[in-house]
């Protein structure tokens, strides 16, 4: 098992090039001597060209040490050839390295080489977060908007920049994949009803890795949308996310995850509330229920029911509408955008001589706004 470049799990590395359980440190020395100063910079330089794997991390370890912006090149080259091997847990330490000397060297990393290195890694993440926005970072969004990662720290981190640089291509991604959750309650009584409360929880995870023998010191990068002294904030907005950057001496390193992020679709609707600040819009939350009273029938339902979808299409268009207006969203970007809404239908009633008929398909009339 080993540690994916778009994930970490529990890993534990075997054969000739891990350490032994007996071994209690690591050497913490170069391959080969290391002269001070710039005269350093020639062996570097063959290290992360055309070295090892341990001479190329020793490589990058000191380049970013001794801020030799000079070799920013080479690191970006090495990692962009190391990403294009197949995966393993070496590798992926190496990967760790490499990226961390790119972020301390300001180093010019292609795309696609933070896409096979892998958007949702810490170090990738930070690295974008401290780049000027380009395509970079919405293809990165784009990417972690999907699957498993959604959600995660990393879709916080570049969610949250894309949020702060009023991006527009962001702005249509947020507003087409915002999922709202309706619960129709349907009673035989008249009110007050219960209140609706939406479960929520966090799933904690962990792992570790065994460093190589021969490897430099480990630099990791962390984030977290909690803040603290050892943290500084990357991102601002109404969820920020801060970064830190350990360094780890040992044999073994490891992460962690405790969960208590925010829903994704809370976030959306945080991001968009936060760009239309002072700006009039109807309430829209992510989770709401909807009280009827059944009096039986089918068209009393369809013209109930219809009303509650009626209601949401048109405070979601709103909301569409004041985006545009703020020239968040262009006339052209609207096209194709529809709520996109669950419905769900909770029979709360005490007699049930009737079944209830399925909601009805109301069509949603766009009315796209003039001007941009």
């Amino acid at each position: 098992m080993w540690v994916p470049r778009f994930g970490l799990i529990l890993v534990i590395l075997a054969g000739g090039a891990t350490a032994q359980a007996g071994d209690d440190e690591r050497p913490l020395v170069p391959p080969s001597p290391l002269p001070t100063g710039s005269a350093a910079k020639p062996i570097l330089s063959r290290w992360l060209k055309g070295g090892t794997e341990v001479e190329a991390a020793w490589g990058a370890w000191e380049a970013g040490e001794r801020g030799l912006g000079v070799l920013a090149p080479a690191v970006a080259l090495r990692l962009a050839k190391e990403v294009r091997r197949e995966e393993s847990a070496r590798r992926s330490l190496l990967e760790m390295v490499l990226m961390d000397a790119a972020i301390r060297l300001g180093a010019d990393v292609p795309t696609d080489t933070l896409r096979r290195r892998g958007f949702s890694t810490p170090g990738v993440a930070t690295y974008l977060c401290l780049r000027k926005v380009g395509p970079a970072h919405v293809a990165a969004f784009e990417a972690l908007d999907e699957g498993w990662r959604t959600g995660s720290r990393a879709w916080f981190a570049i969610g949250g920049y894309l949020q702060q640089a009023r991006v527009r291509k962001f702005a249509q991604r947020l507003v087409r994949n915002w999922r709202l959750e309706r619960t129709l309650r349907v009673w035989d009584t008249d009110g007050p009803y219960a209140a609706f409360r939406r479960p929520s929880g966090a799933v904690p995870g962990d792992g570790f890795a065994t460093v190589p023998k021969a490897y430099p010191p480990m630099p990791q990068r962390w984030l977290s949308l909690r803040s603290s002294a050892s943290r500084s904030r990357l991102v601002g907005g109404p969820y920020p996310v801060y970064g830190s950057r350990s360094v780890h001496r040992g044999k073994r390193i490891g992460w962690g995850d405790a969960g208590g992020r925010p829903a994704p679709d809370v976030a959306r609707r945080a991001w968009l509330l936060h760009w239309l600040e002072g700006t009039r819009v109807p309430d829209l939350p992510r989770w709401a229920i909807v009280d009827l009273k059944w009096s039986g029938g089918r068209l009393f339902w369809v013209r109930q029911a219809g009303v509650a979808v009626l209601d949401v299409h048109d405070r979601w268009r709103q909301w569409r509408d004041a985006l545009v207006a703020r020239g968040l969203l262009t006339r052209q970007q609207c096209d194709g955008l529809a709520p996109n809404v669950r419905w769900a239908v909770l029979d709360k009633r005490r007699i049930r001589r009737r079944p209830i008929l399925p909601m009805p398909a109301v069509r949603f009339a766009p009315r796209i706004p003039r001007g941009r």
